[in-house]
C-alpha cells in the first residue's frame, strides 16, 4: 500500500493521540490538527 497523508483532528487529546499512532506506525504521514478554529486543507499543496 502506498503511504498516505492523514489528518487527525483532536490529535493532542487522549483518544486522538492513540488514533494518530496507528497510521503513523504503518508508515503513513499524520498531520495533527488541534486547537480552536477551522481546519483548512489545500489539496493542491499536500
Amino acid at each position: 500500500m502506498l503511504p498516505m497523508k492523514i489528518i487527525v483532528t483532536g490529535a493532542t487529546g487522549t483518544i486522538g493521540s492513540a488514533v494518530a499512532r496507528e497510521p503513523a506506525g504503518r508508515g503513513h504521514a499524520v498531520v495533527h490538527a488541534a486547537g480552536p478554529g477551522p481546519v483548512r486543507v489545500d489539496p493542491a499543496h499536500p
